[in-house]
């Protein structure tokens, strides 16, 4: 349509609000600039539907080519993204916006090793496996604006090597300020593109210089960098924090329940500064229970539209990278007037549930409450008190028939709820660095003490959203879709081959539970329990309820940490307004809240990806520090993946290396991708998912993120077996490099958060 077309579709008063056809053109011109319309050489616009052209997330593969993710699949997984042969990405970088043509369907025979770090085997990973196939016409808006990555120099030209290996470009630097830097220099540096600039190709300007190569304090700053992640708080944000009282106004408790008498008390890892949810317990005269869920009211203090709200939005959540932590609120707010310290009055919001003895509902009271905790206990204390190996300390001793009530109804709950939750449980490994800079590989594992918090905080999360829903109010849901077909038929092929099914041969959590079953206790367990997690879509933030596929919960929503999630924040504020009677369902502002849900799903949902890509990749380079203090030593693992070029090999402490094909040169091996094996061509013997191996660690490059294994040899002279243990010189030597030493005692606890990866 020309502009003068479009302008005729619009009422008087519509043009009126415009200011005319000029200010038509300007909003077009607006909405061409984000790819949402096209504008043709005839100055004629168009929707690129009807163009045949695709608005999209580039994602590259180290290969060079690439995926495009419709703007209609994200974060929906379903549906068919476009492959893009390497000739035809238009120089898109990994996370550009861009608009594709459909040219075909992708090459299904095709190398399937290009994309390992999209996930093993995945769709993303395979190299056109059927897909769409496209080319890239137009980069609407570049993901990249700074870029961090180690300078080196050319025949005496800076030039940068960026840390994201799907970066495969080259970038010349600007020489301005480089005067005093060497090579191997960590360095922040602005992008200046081709389509801004008119030049070839992209060039860069240094703007930070973050210290030596291969630091892990610099290695945190270029995490923190890379992500977009935010460090300090703006000055507006923290004066305003700094402005709240520590003690609570009398105004403030009118309309709550006051609890400050109830034995209410908190439970987190011994590390843990912010409290955000505390518990308690009370029979009734009918030989029921009320259980209490009291969260952190921290709606109270931060405002709708205030700068300390901006904040908050725009860091969505809290990042807990290894050493060092990024709030979403102040400190302040976070560990002190928002976080429930023992013996201080605090304002909260409270779930008052009453139980049967066996764990049914039978009747939930929500209400804004104030509560004085009577103890602030560790995971550590519980576990040992709820295996009869320890009392509970002096100043909580007269807490322990609670705890022993609490211990028993969640069991009660947790036996209920064993046909429909489904729990995966993968190795997983924290990296705990102290303020030396010495870290520590934590396992984690699921343990009574946590059972018990992470179901009553279940129970609160269900409670809440069928108290919201009931009334057809709308806020933040989490939802969890069902597996999309591709993948399930993929997850029932690769767990078949190991010796798996699926009953009944459709995707429900019951299905999934039957399978976890039957491989609980088995050598393979570890890796069919990845291959399900695998298979699902990524939980996430909507502005409308589709239930809880992992959980096998209907009606399900995040309500437990306000301190660190912003979503709990927005289902607190709304069930605030629906307690004190300002929304209802129909009403204009539940209308205009509602139109605003889709957007804020979105971008938390998309905050809070990037803070876990972010502390997956320094986990990963922590993890490429203690294999550069082991290397050359021998370690047990198992078979974690199955590629054309080699194995991914996990240790039993969590590091993940790869054994590459070349190393195998005991014959030449084959990989037969629908088995997802490796064999040998001429003595038969094969390596698949889940096989035991003993590895050499060869060769490490923290800055890659990449360890490279080889098969160790007995017989060999230089065999030295691996011990997770420091050497007693090293724990007596002062370090000042990152060391580690893995605990072989019990030691989940550590862990200053709550279910961070937990499934929910």
């Amino acid at each position: 349509m020309h502009v003068r077309d479009l302008e005729r579709t619009f009422t008087r008063q519509a043009l009126e609000r415009l200011g005319g056809w000029r200010n038509i053109t300007d909003l077009l011109e607006d909405l061409v600039e984000s790819g949402k319309v096209i504008r043709t050489r005839k100055k004629t616009y168009g929707l690129p539907e009807a163009m045949s052209l695709v608005r999209g997330r580039f994602q590259a593969s180290a290969a060079g080519f690439g995926f495009v993710v419709p703007d209609s699949n994200m974060g929906k997984g379903g549906g068919e993204d476009y492959y893009i042969p390497q000739d035809r990405t238009l120089e898109a970088w990994n996370g550009d916006t861009v608009l594709v043509r459909m040219d075909g369907r992708g090459d299904s025979r095709s190398d399937r090793d290009g994309g390992r770090d999209n996930g093993r085997g995945g769709r993303r990973g395979q190299k056109g496996d059927g897909n769409p196939r496209a080319t890239v016409v137009r980069i609407v808006q570049r993901a990249y604006k700074q870029l961090v990555g180690t300078l080196e120099f050319s025949h005496g030209h800076p030039i940068l090597k960026p840390d994201d290996f799907r970066a495969r470009h080259r970038i010349l630097l600007l020489p301005e300020g480089l005067e005093e830097l060497e090579a191997g220099a960590r360095v922040v540096t602005e992008l200046f593109w081709p389509e801004h600039t008119g030049e070839d190709e992209v060039f860069g300007q240094v703007v930070r210089v973050l210290g030596a190569e291969d630091d892990p304090e610099t290695e945190t700053e270029a995490v923190i960098v890379k992500f977009g992640l935010r460090g300090e708080f703006p000055d507006d944000v923290q004066e305003q924090a700094n402005a709240i009282p520590g003690e609570i106004p009398e105004e403030a408790l009118v309309g709550r329940l006051d609890l400050r008498e109830f034995n209410i008390f908190t439970v987190d890892g011994r590390d843990a500064k912010d409290f955000d949810d505390a518990i308690h317990i009370q029979p009734t005269p009918e030989g029921n229970f009320v259980v209490g869920v009291h969260i952190a009211d921290v709606s109270h203090y931060v405002q709708e539209g205030t700068p300390l709200d901006g904040e908050a939005y725009a860091r969505a959540t809290s990042v807990y990278l290894p050493g060092r932590v990024l709030p979403m609120l102040p400190e302040h707010l976070s560990n002190g007037v928002c976080s429930l310290v023992p013996y201080q009055d605090r304002l909260t919001m409270t779930a008052l549930v009453e139980l049967s003895a066996e764990g049914d509902i039978l009747d939930v009271k929500l209400s804004p409450s104030v509560i004085n905790s009577k103890a602030r206990l560790t995971y550590d204390e519980v576990q040992a008190y709820s295996e009869a190996t320890a009392t509970l300390p002096d100043h909580a001793r007269h807490l322990e028939g609670d705890l022993h009530l609490l211990l028993k109804i969640t069991t009660k709950c947790a036996r209920s709820a064993a046909r429909r939750l489904t729990r995966l449980q993968v190795r997983e490994v924290k990296v705990d660095v102290d303020k030396d800079g010495r870290m520590e590989l934590i396992p984690i594992r699921e343990e009574t003490a946590r059972g018990m918090i992470e179901d009553l905080m279940l129970l609160a999360n269900k409670v809440v959203a069928h108290y919201l829903i009931e009334r057809e109010i709308p806020t933040l849901f989490r939802i969890h879709e069902e597996p999309t077909l591709q993948k399930f038929q993929d997850v029932t092929g690769a767990i078949g081959r190991l010796g798996f099914s699926f009953p009944g041969g459709e995707p429900t959590p019951q299905a999934y539970q039957a399978v976890l079953k039957q491989v609980r206790g088995t050598g393979r367990e570890s890796v069919v329990n990845t291959l399900l997690l695998r298979s699902m879509q990524q939980a996430k933030y909507a502005g409308e309820n589709l239930g809880h596929f992992g959980l096998a919960f209907d009606e399900y929503l995040h309500f437990t940490s306000p301190i660190r999630r912003y979503p709990d924040l927005v289902v607190h504020r709304t069930l605030k307004k629906v307690l004190s009677g300002d929304f209802k369902a129909g009403n204009r502002e539940v209308a205009q809240f509602q139109g605003r849900l889709p957007s804020m799903g979105e971008h938390t949902s998309d905050r809070e990806r990037t803070a876990a890509e972010a502390e997956r990749d320094l986990t990963k380079y922590y993890q490429c520090k203690w294999a550069q203090e082991h290397r050359g030593e021998s370690f047990m693992g198992n078979v974690s993946g199955v590629v054309s070029s080699g194995l991914y090999v996990a240790l039993d402490n969590g590091v993940e290396g790869k054994l590459h094909i070349s190393h195998l040169d005991d014959d030449y091996y084959i990989f037969i991708e629908d088995a997802q094996i490796l064999k040998g061509r001429s003595n038969g013997k094969s390596f698949r998912l889940g096989d035991a191996v003993q590895v050499t660690i060869s060769d490490v490059k923290p800055l890659a993120r990449q360890i490279d294994l080889t098969l160790a040899d007995p017989e060999d002279p230089d065999y030295t077996p691996g011990s997770y243990d420091l050497p007693a010189a090293a724990q007596e030597t002062p370090m000042t490099d990152v060391k580690v030493r893995a605990r072989r005692r019990r030691t989940a606890s550590r862990s200053g958060r709550k279910n961070s990866r937990a499934f929910p």
